[in-house]
């Protein structure tokens, strides 16, 4: 199984990330299973290994993967095929210096775009989530860390969006849902989850935050735009769209 290259340089490749599978390969202290539990699942990283072996060698146990997506997202992630282009394109992402869009398919009727500003930190009741903190004291209470997210209604979504059996479930329960398009200013983990749950319209298929189930989590990371590594500022730019396909529901590949 190859993984889908979106972009090749010979500095860094942008390839498509399927839902379901991890982005990163774990650090050496936690890469092995306990007992019983079997081999470690494969990573993104693995496949893009598979046709750019040179990754190995790249950013230590990141195998070059410059950020990264949940596992339950899917879309574009960056690799640099060497260690300065690592290094570089790290600085862009922790700097917010890389334009990052993402397509999300959200629970009720969204009329108009918006902006949400809250704080995201721990969220005390669960290790697994994150909060979106409305309070400023709650939010320096418990670190909070800033985040942006900005949402725009869709008028024009792709189809089909859902499988039939879906399809069928949502007429017979009269469900109404928004495609989004999210554009956000920081990379908190599950910032987009969290902000879109706060403000009562969770992602479909995001059980963990209070969306409807669905087949998969409809958050699909869509568009990068960030300068070249090697050329002078502002002079060139490298951009990646790949629209969700939310009609495909695949098993996550496995490595050969």
């Amino acid at each position: 199984m190859t993984v889908r290259v979106v972009l090749e340089d010979p500095d860094f490749v942008i390839v498509e990330k399927p839902e379901g599978i991890a982005t990163q390969r774990l650090p050496v202290r936690a890469r092995f299973p306990r007992p019983g539990r079997g081999k470690p699942a494969p990573t993104l990283a693995h496949l893009v290994a598979v046709q750019f072996p040179e990754i190995k060698d790249v950013g230590g146990d990141d195998w070059g993967a410059v950020h990264r997506l949940d596992r339950e997202t899917s879309g574009l992630v960056v690799f640099a095929r060497n260690q300065e282009t690592y290094d570089t394109l790290r600085a862009f992402f922790s700097k917010t210096e890389v334009e990052k869009e993402y397509t999300a398919l959200v629970e009720g009727v969204v009329k108009i775009s918006g902006r949400i500003e809250w704080p995201i930190g721990s969220d005390p009741k669960s290790a697994k989530r994150v909060k979106a903190y409305k309070n400023i004291k709650d939010a320096r209470r418990n670190k909070a860390q800033e985040a942006v997210t900005i949402y725009v209604p869709q008028t024009s979504p792709p189809a089909p969006l859902l499988s039939k059996e879906r399809v069928a479930a949502v007429r017979q329960t009269g469900e109404v849902f928004t495609l989004l398009r999210i554009l956000i200013k920081t990379g908190r983990r599950h910032q987009i989850r969290a902000h879109l749950a706060a403000i009562g319209h969770p992602i479909v298929g995001d059980g963990l935050y209070g969306g409807p189930q669905a087949e998969r989590l409809f958050l699909h990371a869509s568009r990068l735009r960030f300068r070249h590594p090697r050329g002078p500022r502002n002079s060139r730019w490298v951009e990646a769209v790949w629209v969700a396909d939310f009609a495909a529901f695949e098993e996550p590949p496995s490595v050969p």
